[in-house]
Parts: C-alpha cells; sequence; structure tokens
C-alpha cells in the first residue's frame, strides 16, 4: 500500500515535466523564424517622370527565412477600390499604363540562401506621348514554387511588392474636396470614432492628413491622434480615427490596440483634414458617452427628483390652504 503514493507522486512528476516541456516546444515555436520568408526594400518608390524620359532604378530582395529559395520578379498594374482602399493589381485604366513601360533585366534568380540579399534592376522607359497625370504599379518579388518541392506546410510572405508611385508630366490637375465628416454625439459605449471621407477631383495623388483630439470639457488634453493617408485620382478615401491606447504586446511582439474610452464621460472631439498645403476641415464637438445601465439610473433618479419636487409642491399647496381655512376661523364675528 505504501508504493501507492509513491506512484501517484511519481505519475504527477511525469505529467509536470511533460508539460514544461511542450510550453517550452511550444514557446520556441512562436519564436521560430518561417521557412520562407521575402523581403524587399524599399517598399515604395515615388517618382517625377516625362514623356520620352528612362528611368533605372533597383530593389533589394532579402531572403529571412531558414530555407533557400528561388524566386521571379513581375510588373503589375497597382490601384485601389472601394471606400477601405481595397488595392487590385489587375485594373487596366489611364493611371494603370506604367506597368507596361517596366522592364527587367532579368527576372528569374536561384538559390536565394538564408540571410543573402539579392539586387533587382529595373528599368522604365516612359513613351512620347504618355498623358501627364499619376502613374501607378507594383513590382513583385515572388518565391517560385519550384523551390519548395511541393514539401512546405506553411509559407510566410511568399510574394511581397515595391509599390511605384510616379507623376508624369504634362497635363495636370491637383484638386480634391472633403466629402464629409461623421462624429456622432453620443455613445453607449466606445471607442469614440470619427469618420471622414476625402475625394480626389484630380489626375494626382496627394497625402491627407488628419488630425483627431479628445479634451475634457476644461480643455485638458486626453487623447491625440493623426496620421497622413494617399488619396489616389477619381476616388473617395475613407478614414476611420478612434480613441485607443496602447495595451502592451502579444506573444509575437505586435501592439495590442485597445478602446481608451471611458465608461462615462463628456469630451470636446476636435477634427482636423489638411492637404494641398491649406486646412481643408475643422471642427468640434461635444460628445457624450454613457452605458444604458447608467442612463436608466439617471432617469429613474430624475423621475424620483421630479416626483418629490411634485409630491412637495402638493405639501406646500395643501398647507397654505389648510392654514387659510384655520385663519378664517379664527377671524372674529361680527354682532348679529
Amino acid at each position: 500500500m505504501k508504493k501507492f503514493p509513491l506512484l501517484i507522486l511519481a505519475l504527477i512528476g511525469v505529467l509536470l515535466i511533460g508539460g514544461s516541456l511542450v510550453l517550452k516546444i511550444s514557446a520556441t515555436k512562436s519564436t521560430e523564424s518561417p521557412a520562407v520568408q521575402i523581403h524587399v526594400t524599399p517598399i515604395e518608390v515615388n517618382l517625377a517622370l516625362d514623356p520620352g524620359e528612362v528611368y533605372n532604378g533597383k530593389f533589394q530582395v532579402r531572403n529571412n527565412g531558414t530555407d533557400s529559395y528561388d524566386f521571379h520578379v513581375t510588373a503589375n498594374r497597382f490601384y485601389v477600390k472601394d471606400l477601405t482602399y481595397e488595392t487590385t493589381y489587375d485594373e487596366e485604366s489611364a493611371h494603370t499604363q506604367i506597368a507596361e513601360w517596366i522592364k527587367f533585366t532579368r527576372t528569374d534568380f536561384y538559390g536565394l540562401e538564408p540571410g543573402e540579399k539579392q539586387e533587382v534592376a529595373y528599368r522604365i522607359s516612359v513613351p512620347e506621348d504618355a498623358p501627364g497625370g499619376g502613374q501607378y504599379a507594383v513590382l513583385f518579388a515572388t518565391v517560385s514554387t519550384e523551390s519548395s518541392g511541393g514539401g512546405y506546410e506553411v509559407v510566410t510572405d511568399s510574394r511581397v511588392g515595391v509599390k511605384i508611385y510616379a507623376k508624369l508630366a504634362g497635363e495636370t490637375h491637383i484638386d480634391g474636396r472633403v466629402e464629409s465628416l461623421k462624429q456622432a454625439g453620443f455613445y453607449k459605449r466606445g471607442p469614440i470614432e470619427s469618420i471622414a471621407r476625402v475625394k480626389n477631383t484630380g489626375n494626382v495623388d496627394f497625402d491627407s492628413t488628419h488630425e483627431f483630439v479628445i479634451k475634457s470639457l476644461n480643455g485638458r488634453e486626453l487623447f491625440r491622434d493623426e496620421v497622413t493617408k494617399r488619396i489616389m485620382p477619381d476616388t473617395v478615401r475613407e478614414v476611420k480615427l478612434k480613441w485607443w491606447e496602447d495595451g502592451g504586446e502579444d506573444e509575437y511582439g505586435a501592439t495590442i490596440i485597445k478602446d481608451g474610452t471611458p465608461t462615462f464621460g463628456i469630451f470636446r472631439v476636435q477634427n482636423k483634414i489638411s492637404f494641398l498645403g491649406k486646412v481643408q476641415y475643422t471642427g468640434e464637438k461635444i460628445v457624450i458617452v454613457a452605458p444604458i445601465w447608467l442612463i436608466i439610473i439617471l432617469t429613474m433618479a430624475l423621475l424620483l427628483i421630479i416626483g418629490l419636487i411634485f409630491l412637495l409642491i402638493l405639501f406646500i399647496v395643501k398647507k397654505n390652504r389648510h392654514k387659510k381655512i384655520f385663519e378664517q376661523h379664527q377671524k372674529p364675528h361680527g354682532d348679529s
């Protein structure tokens, strides 16, 4: 019988050791580099080109994974669609012709080892009759499927791109407007947010800067955020800004964003939008944050106060009436 407790203790020890090993292996796996990871620099190129010009450029591909691989490069159209600016690589338009003007000195590369870099050269030959305005393309570096041998279980970042933003001289028109800015005045819960829409009515892209500031009623700054977004020709872009705070880092080192709005409060929310060298919109609004349960409690309290005031008024009126009746009875009657 004495062996039974020892057996249980031994079993518990094995389980604890096994559990710690599993945790250690899991932690190791989460920090390991993926087998296939491709990286490019720079991630975007901004150019000013003239009709008839020949531009020679280059970018660098780096193997950040643990396995060697082959890769190839291509030039694709690049544009955006919808208010959220979802990228599209197959839209043929007056603003994506530049993809046809790009040629590589070499398109296929073999045996890029872990940690190694490879320079990729390209040439943009602008036609003499190229239209003025914005032109957009992306240079993709893609891991060739032959490199995997059909064996990679997880392929991370198997295709990356260098975005080309080019402005061609000629007939250009730069203009835009703020279509709308929505700022609610009441929230049952956070986050407090603003939603702006900016339209580019020209044929060249421009940057739009959005400032979002939240203050207390006495003017103390509680939160500030500022973002700059590129607005492409003939598009409307929606820009959302929220009251957030840093929630630390997750197990992969990424920042955790969480709602920074208090449960209850009254705030001054300011919005400012600037582009093309001037302020295009500025505004301030009083915003209330109050959860439903608090509204119910406050409503009940208000009704209770109103009821008490009403009863008090009734009591005073009734008291005054009784006082008058009493005074009338106390007056001396004349002789009959």
